[in-house]
């Protein structure tokens, strides 16, 4: 039996690739179970409805509950660090547990990873970074997700009606409702939503859009790229920015800031359920600063869909992104001040990049569904011998 913790409140790609082993567990047969936050209203919309869940609030109720589980074959499964005590308790069951990182760990206390049987990175760049840190016992095989939009959901587990192509604006704030600033913005924002012009670019719409579709988080580092990038991207009125995604006020803020040379061409759509229909509106994907990223499931679903990534060329990037086929690298502009970001912007001026089927198919095999189910299956297979 599989049992998947994660106590995330907010959705994001840990939650996108639990969902995704859950209905790899479907696949395969295995009973399963998904513990969550009480807070976490969304699963209902991101996994079948007949996959068994319970909203538990802190690792003293997730023991108990599962006091009723008699079975010895039973897999903890951790997207989040989890109190020692609750591992021990676990193992002394004759349980095996296990902690997936969907983060680099560089500069990160791990000493509690080391108590798991078994711990997973999402890409061998997240790996290298348990290794560094000393621990033993991090499996060599990088779990990556799945290079697919369309998840399952209680009302239909195949299409989910997500390739729409009707993109509603929506706020591009994430309010964090435990801080009294942002109680009283939300509490504004429902009076008067002050970002509702932000989706119509000042001027005629730029003809290339690049786009950002991705939650608006410290660790993606938007606003530290674009201030860098801003200022090349003024020389190129050809190429306006789609923001599809929300963070918190200071991210918001800090890449209003950034995004300042180039505000007339720039529209903000704020979050978006239907991610389908946001890579539908843009021609290029653009990730942020490389080094906190673990893996870039945004980038996965770009490529399913025939979009092309404009990346910086380092990990975890090149492990997701094959040049010239999938997308296209760019030297970090924190090297250059931008300069092979603008002979990219260039080149694609002149003539635009199409991502090549056939080789991309190819390439995303490794990100399939079926590679996803094959590689969980060898795991707990080595973790139950």
């Amino acid at each position: 039996m599989l049992v998947q913790i994660n106590m995330q409140e907010h959705y994001g790609g840990g939650e996108t690739y639990t969902a995704s082993l859950c209905r790899a567990a479907q696949s395969l047969g295995m009973p399963q179970l998904l513990i969550h936050h009480p807070k976490a209203q969304f699963w209902h919309q991101c996994i079948h409805q007949t996959t068994p869940t319970r909203a538990l609030g802190h690792a003293t109720e997730i023991a108990s509950y599962l006091a009723e589980y008699s079975e010895q074959s039973v897999h903890i499964l951790a997207h989040t660090r989890l109190p020692s005590s609750f591992v021990q308790h676990c193992r002394s069951r004759g349980w095996r547990t296990h902690a997936l990182t969907h983060m680099p760990q560089q500069g990160r206390n791990v000493t509690g990873l080391a108590e798991y049987d078994q711990v997973y990175g999402v890409s061998h760049y997240v790996i290298r970074s348990l290794r560094e840190q000393g621990l033993q016992n991090v499996y060599a095989e990088p779990m990556y997700g799945i290079a697919q939009v369309t998840p399952a959901t209680a009302t239909d587990p195949v299409t989910d009606n997500n390739t729409a192509s009707i993109v509603t604006p929506a706020s591009p704030y994430d309010w964090d409702t435990r801080k009294w600033r942002d109680r009283c913005l939300a509490t504004l924002e429902q009076v008067y939503p002050f970002y509702q012009h932000w989706h119509r670019a000042q001027s005629a719409p730029a003809p290339i859009r690049l786009g950002i579709v991705s939650r608006l988080t410290p660790i993606k580092q938007f606003p530290q790229l674009f201030q860098i990038l801003s200022p090349v991207l003024q020389k190129y009125p050809a190429f306006g920015l789609d923001i599809y995604g929300a963070g918190g006020y200071a991210s918001v803020r800090d890449l209003r800031q950034a995004l300042a040379p180039i505000q007339n061409r720039v529209r903000w759509f704020g979050f978006q359920s239907k991610v389908a229909a946001a890579y539908q509106q843009i021609d290029y994907l653009m990730t942020g600063l490389p080094e906190k990223e673990a893996l870039g499931l945004n980038v996965l679903e770009a490529a399913a869909l025939g979009v092309p990534t404009l990346a910086i060329q380092a990990e975890p990037f090149t492990e997701t992104i094959q040049n010239d086929v999938t997308g296209l690298f760019y030297q970090d502009p924190r090297q250059d001040q931008g300069q092979s970001f603008a002979v990219l912007l260039s080149r694609l001026q002149q003539r635009a990049f199409q991502a090549q089927a056939e080789s991309a198919q190819a390439w995303l095999a490794q990100f399939s569904p079926a590679e996803f189910c094959a590689r969980w299956q060898r795991a707990l297979a080595v973790s139950a011998a």
